[in-house]
């Protein structure tokens, strides 16, 4: 069960960076 737990973390970890990333870069801009 430990990698299937840890595959759904990366995979969910990656969609937030991704989210942080465009807000960031929309902050910076503004």
């Amino acid at each position: 069960g430990n990698s299937g737990d840890r595959k759904t973390t990366a995979s969910q970890i990656a969609a937030v960076e991704r989210r942080r990333a465009e807000v960031g870069h929309m902050r910076m801009g503004r």
